[in-house]
């Protein structure tokens, strides 16, 4: 019995470990429970916002490693991208429509791009569209997976939206509030003091909460050997339904280790509804003809064809080969044989009928 007693201790301690590792800890109870009041209030979400990108002039230089480096600045003058995007969160399930253009190297000129991505709560789905250097449209490709995982919306252009409010719900938001710690230290932004919270598994993270605008994020930002990377700075106003909701932010990218800012992002809403009904078939996808899709479900590949089937495709984009059917591999000896089941019909059939005449 007593050596049972060291066992069932540690079974205990275990037990309790693991429930306390899934419940906030003091210095961010209250963080978690202003995240879980705003998520409980807001059940559905509609925003639509604009964005500007500014990359400066060698900014995507900057970004190059060494090795890959041209001597040639990019862009050689200043670029600005500019878009419309929406993003609709309804419970887990999300549709995000990004319009964001790209920047062509070594041309600096704007393609036209367009991403959608949704999840029904199961299954997620992605289809993006985009243009060639020549400006040509080329065919879509997309994607289906069993879950949407938190890379689904891990941009720093939806983070503001999805902390704020589906900051304890893993498939929409890419951090969650629970995993967030205080660090001590504390910051004044825009004259509010804010707290740093930290996250044990991104050393290279930090996020201010600001205490008197029930803890939601002014600033988020990333480190790279100790120096910064980027910065995200939020503003919000009061709301009748969450309390505060963002109306908008400002990212700057700095040059790894060098601490030059090479793009600027600036981000305001322009639409904000809600707990508005959202009809389900927006998180669907059906991927139009010419798409070529994986489906990571079976491991496989395909492309729609005009009528709307498979294509079933190899790795290599040519097309699975399928063997003939039995039927059509033996068609001349079963064609024999069908000809000589009809002859001999024949034959007995006129036999038949000379007997009876006789």
């Amino acid at each position: 019995m007593r050596a049972a007693v060291p066992v069932l201790a540690g079974i205990a301690l275990v037990l309790v470990a693991s429930f306390a590792g899934d419940q906030p800890t003091a210095g961010t109870a209250a963080a978690v429970a202003a995240a879980r009041t705003r998520q409980e209030t807001v059940k559905t979400v509609v925003v639509e916002f604009k964005r500007k990108d500014v990359i400066n002039r060698r900014g995507q230089s900057g970004t190059a490693s060494a090795p890959s480096k041209s001597s040639a600045l990019v862009p050689a003058n200043e670029l600005t991208l500019e878009s419309i995007n929406r993003l609709v969160l309804d419970g887990e399930k999300f549709r995000y429509e990004n319009n964001e253009p790209n920047g062509d190297r070594p041309t600096g000129k704007p393609r036209k791009d367009r991403t959608v991505s949704v999840f029904d709560g199961a299954t997620a789905k992605r289809v993006l569209h985009f243009t060639g250097f020549n400006g040509q449209e080329l065919p879509p490709i997309g994607v289906i997976q069993q879950t949407a995982g938190p890379a689904a919306l891990d941009s720093f252009e939806l983070t503001p939206i999805t902390l704020a409010f589906r900051g304890l719900t893993p498939a929409c938001a890419p951090y969650s509030v629970m995993e967030m710690q205080p660090s001590g230290n504390t910051l004044p932004i825009d004259g509010a003091p804010c707290h740093e919270y930290v996250i044990a598994r991104s050393a290279d993270l930090s996020f201010w909460l600001d205490p008197g605008q029930d803890h939601v994020i002014r600033r988020i930002c990333t480190y790279r050997q100790g120096r910064l990377m980027n910065q995200v700075d939020i503003c919000y106003r009061p709301d009748n339904v969450c309390g505060w909701a963002p109306v908008s932010w400002v990212r700057n990218e700095y040059i790894p280790l060098v601490g030059t800012a090479l793009t600027t992002t600036h981000v305001a809403i322009l639409d904000l509804r809600l707990n508005e009904s959202q009809p389900a078939e927006q998180f669907d996808l059906s991927f139009s003809p010419g798409t070529t899709f994986e489906d990571q479900r079976n491991k496989k590949r395909y492309r729609v064809q005009s009528d709307g089937s498979l294509l079933e495709l190899l790795p290599s984009g040519e097309v699975v080969p399928h063997p003939e059917p039995w039927y059509w591999q033996d068609r001349w000896l079963l064609l024999g044989i069908t000809v000589g089941l009809v002859t001999a019909g024949w034959y007995y059939a006129v036999l038949r009928k000379k007997a009876k005449a006789a």
